[in-house]
């Protein structure tokens, strides 16, 4: 715990010779420490320093994601516009005779021949994101909020794979709902631990085929009334609130929950966060299930800094 001047500089010190994610931990776990409010004000600072800094070096990353799909569009476009030209004239005219008997079809017909003729190792930024909005759209149908959402496509230098993040509307303060990547066999995966898994690097093929959601489940939607929620949902509601608001995937081995029944009858869920060592606990934020439904999360340090974050129970 730091509560004067010369304890400040010894962290600042040791932040100093730390990369940011550890950073990020220290200084959260001062944060939830510290009861010198000139100092907290200062971590603070730091901590939103910190955070800017990550989410302006992912902005970079995702801009060049873009850049590198791009060109490879053009170059594949150019390489299939060159072998048009070259292909013999009787080949061109079979072709357009049989595109021209095709287009009498109905929608469901056209949608079919064109996933049949996509090599999904080789599509467009369009067709990636017309293949996740898809898929996106038929598992989340139950849940019309969801329906308005953001595409954003980046590449990975490492594994050379493409990335695809579903992100909520701009004014949401959330910073995405999932994220979707084509493997190396061209098949489509969503991440394991966007499917309430708790697998941070799984990942789980949810479509073959261009377009094709045959496979896809439809997530339901369940509502319960408040005092049917037992303790053990209550902690799951607020587990699923906490991933959805995540910047990054969390892991929930180094986060502790506790649940009781209050005298009003509201179920009330503490969040603790361990240390490295599992030695010792902070609490570091309290929620609670109202009477009408909702889940409400308040401060650890006052009683009546409640707001609501989600307004029904999701199985």
């Amino acid at each position: 715990m730091i509560n004067n001047k010369e304890e400040l500089n010894r962290l600042l010190e040791e932040l100093s010779q730390k990369n940011n994610q550890d950073k990020k931990y220290i200084i959260q776990l001062e944060l939830a420490n510290t009861t010198d409010e000139t100092i907290k004000s200062v971590l603070q600072e730091m901590l939103v320093d910190l955070e800017k800094a990550e989410k302006k070096k992912k902005i970079r990353l995702s801009i060049v994601g873009v850049l590198i799909i791009v060109m490879a569009g053009l170059v594949f476009g150019i390489k299939k516009n060159e072998t048009k030209r070259t292909m013999p004239s009787s080949n061109v005219t079979a072709i357009q005779t049989s595109q021209s008997t095709s287009e009498v079809g109905s929608t469901e017909i056209e949608t079919t021949t064109e996933s049949s003729m996509i090599d999904e190792k080789n599509l467009t930024t369009y067709q990636m994101k017309r293949w996740v909005g898809a898929v996106w759209e038929k598992r989340f149908e139950n849940f019309p909020d969801l329906q308005d959402y953001r595409l954003t496509i980046c590449s990975d230098e490492k594994d050379r794979l493409v990335y695809i993040d579903v992100l909520p509307p701009e004014d949401k303060q959330v910073d995405k709902y999932c994220v979707f990547r084509i493997n190396e066999n061209g098949q489509l995966e969503i991440s394991g631990y966007y499917l309430g898994k708790g697998d941070v690097t799984g990942w789980e093929v949810i479509s073959d085929k261009y377009m094709d959601t045959t496979n896809v489940e439809v997530k339901p939607k369940i509502s319960k009334q408040t005092q049917q929620i037992t303790t053990s949902e209550a902690e799951t509601w607020v587990k699923d609130y906490l991933s959805s608001s995540a910047t990054e995937p969390i892991n929930f081995e180094d986060i502790g929950l506790q649940s009781e029944t209050d005298n009003e009858g509201m179920i009330r869920v503490s969040l603790y966060t361990w240390n490295p060592a599992h030695t010792f606990r902070t609490l570091s934020s309290v929620f609670r299930v109202t009477k009408d439904g909702k889940l409400q999360q308040g401060s650890p340090y006052s009683e009546d800094e409640w707001r609501v974050v989600s307004d029904e129970f999701i199985k």
